[in-house]
């Protein structure tokens, strides 16, 4: 078993304990999150909610670890991130986190099959192997074939947030973390993401979904606000 194997049975797939982060803002400190804990079993997603600049963004990139932590740990699969080499957080994102961002974050160079493809191929995945999964994801999200071999500007925005959810489904991930999934979506598509995102959940996985839309945190299996940096009681739905 690698480094980053399957947390052990009981285990919650995502642990954050007491994180505390901070902006210079203007020379003085500004701090986004205050002593935030939370846990994320397999087959659970959660719903995070809370006002515009409340910190549910910045919680995403800590457990991704896409911002260095300061305060407090944040373990995936038993795994403490802290721990862990500049390259080997490279690997860890690659083989155990869906992510998908607010503004997509597709490179303009790769087509939308390339795109899904990527990290499965930068996991040493055999290329045709990567682009057989991509075309299965990409299908999932309803992506036709013409549309995968688009580049990013050749798509329409809800076009390219199905390529992203696609990116962040394909391949063996344990943890999903989505910011705003379904922004850019109409009512029905987002229900369709959103029965996806599920049914990868059901299969194992977590997800950690920052949404303001209440049918998407209704949708969850549990609920926490993020209000001035902390967490609120978890609401079960």
């Amino acid at each position: 078993m690698d480094q980053f194997s399957a947390a052990k049975s009981g285990t919650p797939i995502l642990r954050v304990r007491s994180l505390s982060h901070s902006f210079n803002q203007g020379g003085s400190e500004s701090e986004v999150l205050t002593d935030v804990s939370l846990d994320v079993n397999s087959g659970e997603m959660v719903a995070v909610v809370g006002p515009s600049g409340s910190g549910k963004s910045t919680l995403l990139l800590l457990i991704a670890g896409i911002e260095q932590l300061q305060r407090g740990t944040v373990s995936v699969a038993g795994i403490d991130i802290a721990t862990l080499t500049d390259e080997q957080v490279h690997d860890y994102r690659r083989q155990r986190i869906g992510l998908i961002f607010q503004n997509f974050n597709l490179l303009g160079t790769l087509t939308s099959l390339e795109n899904v493809a990527l990290p499965l191929e930068l996991g040493g995945m055999p290329r045709k192997l990567a682009a057989m999964a991509a075309k299965e994801a990409l299908s999932l999200v309803e992506i036709d074939a013409d549309a995968c071999h688009r580049f990013p500007d050749q798509l329409s925005g809800g076009q390219q947030q199905r390529v992203a959810i696609a990116r962040s489904i394909v391949g063996e991930r344990q943890l999903i973390l989505a910011d705003e999934p379904t922004g850019a979506l109409d009512v029905a598509t987002g229900r369709e993401i959103i029965g996806i995102l599920r049914e990868r959940v059901s299969s194992g996985a977590a997800a950690v979904i920052v949404t303001h839309d209440p049918q998407v945190a209704a949708s969850c299996d549990r609920v926490v606000n993020l209000l001035d940096g902390k967490l609120l009681a978890g609401i079960p739905l």
